[in-house]
């Protein structure tokens, strides 16, 4: 079976642009951005994080520790925190804390096609109402589901705890929030450049223009688009 063919859309400020490009000290900021913008999830997914939670995952975001970030990167440590740092001053994306862990916002990232239907990304920068200038969508707090636990008995008669897979089974009980670092909107971002990415053969794909307010996630490609 043929398997289903993505185009990642995004849309850079200059000032963005110009970031990404830097090689300084050899570090290939375009690439390690990349990276992080081929693991933000697609679809809302329930993510364990211990034996009794679960973290709601929405699409544009990835949940992922800077030690793991760093070796896929390449870097030490120090040197992937300042990459994610100069991220998010910029606002390509914003971060929640969550453990040990940290969820990844990607504003930079506008839509994915996907099988030819373009998929808008809530979280990307936008245009605000009344305004020419662009800002990265705000993100809500983080979400943590307690999970239920069922007695399962053992060979030897006795009962434990486990906690079942099936994210559908695993949302009752408490909801936890953390929140997200506030970004800054008095900071418009500078003339943006509308860029694209297969992950096929690396073709440029044209995002469409954002509009005042949140589009649906789901729609079918512009007849005014194009990609490759």
């Amino acid at each position: 079976m043929e398997s289903v063919k993505i185009h990642y859309c995004y849309i850079l400020s200059a000032e963005q642009q110009d970031f990404l490009r830097n090689k300084k000290y050899k570090i290939d900021r375009t690439d390690c951005f990349l990276q992080l913008a081929e693991l933000t999830v697609r679809e809302r997914m329930l993510v364990p994080i211990n034996k009794t939670q679960q973290l709601e995952i929405l699409p544009g975001q990835v949940m992922i520790d800077n030690t793991r970030l760093a070796k896929l990167w390449g870097l030490d440590r120090k040197t992937a925190s300042k990459v994610l740092n100069a991220m998010e001053n910029l606002g390509i994306i914003s971060s929640q804390k969550i453990g040990e862990n940290r969820l990844h916002t990607l504003h930079a990232v506008s839509g994915w096609y996907i099988g030819g239907c373009f998929h808008y990304n809530d979280f990307r920068t936008m245009r605000i109402a009344g305004s020419r200038q662009l800002f990265p969508a705000p993100v809500p707090p983080a979400k943590v589901f307690s999970t239920e636990a069922e007695n399962t008995p053992t060979t030897d008669g006795e009962s434990r705890q486990t906690v079942g897979n099936n994210p559908s089974n695993n949302t009752a009980g408490n909801v936890f929030s953390f929140d997200c670092k506030n970004i800054n909107s008095s900071d418009p971002l500078s003339s943006n450049t509308v860029v694209g990415k297969s992950d096929n053969n690396n073709s440029a794909t044209n995002a469409p223009s954002d509009s005042i307010s949140h589009q649906p996630s789901t729609h079918q490609s512009p007849s005014d688009e194009s990609s490759t």
